[in-house]
């Protein structure tokens, strides 16, 4: 799991829906990949924190990808979760 830099906005009920984060590469250079898709979401408690997965499609490097992204509650981070 790492942590990723996200921009989100919030529906009223309070839910955040990724747009769009930025991950370091390899070569340590920030590339900005924009979600194009939020499939499904759902929410569990790891170690009684509450965390809402989002299983996401995005398109880079010519490639589309499915991926999930996970949101905690209690300390407002994203992280990229599988590839």
């Amino acid at each position: 799991m790492k942590e990723i830099e996200m921009i989100a906005y919030f529906q009223k009920e309070g839910l955040p829906v990724p747009l769009r984060y930025r991950i370091a590469n390899e070569e340590g250079e920030l590339q900005v990949i924009g979600v194009d898709r939020v499939l499904w979401r759902k929410e569990d408690k790891r170690a009684g924190n509450l965390m809402l997965t989002y299983a996401c499609q995005s398109e880079w490097g010519g490639i589309e990808r499915r991926y999930e992204l996970r949101y905690e509650a209690a300390t407002f981070r994203w992280y990229l979760y599988k590839i």
